[in-house]
């Protein structure tokens, strides 16, 4: 299911790669989604197995790391960061990790919701 919802989400975007900078054929939307599994291509998904465990199916080319982090610096920031902070909350739109076809029209159509809610 993973690599199904994978694909829907980055094949277009992976076949475009492998045309324009691979000179490659395109894969099919039918051998797509299982081509890491077929080819046992070692992979690792970023997320806690406390969240979401390793399926016992999954082969030991396969891997869950969990969350990757960065050590966090010494950090002082600006005084204008720091008073848009502790201002009134503002308003956040976000899309997670989904492709957008055309983010100009996306971005077109949050600016204008934004204007209508004043």
């Amino acid at each position: 299911m993973i690599e199904l919802l994978s694909w829907q989400a980055l094949g277009d975007i992976i076949n475009r790669f492998r045309a324009k900078c691979l000179g490659l054929d395109p894969v099919s939307t039918i051998r797509g989604p299982d081509m890491l599994q077929r080819l046992k291509v070692p992979h690792t998904y970023c997320w806690s197995p406390a969240l979401i465990p390793k399926p016992k199916d999954w082969g030991s080319h396969v891997s869950i790391s969990g969350f990757c982090f960065l050590t966090t610096p010494d950090y002082a920031p600006a005084s204008d960061l720091l008073e848009f902070l502790n201002g009134p909350a503002p308003i956040y739109i976000g899309f997670g990790s989904i492709v957008l076809d055309d983010p100009d029209a996306m971005t077109q159509l949050i600016f204008e919701a934004a204007r209508r809610t004043g």
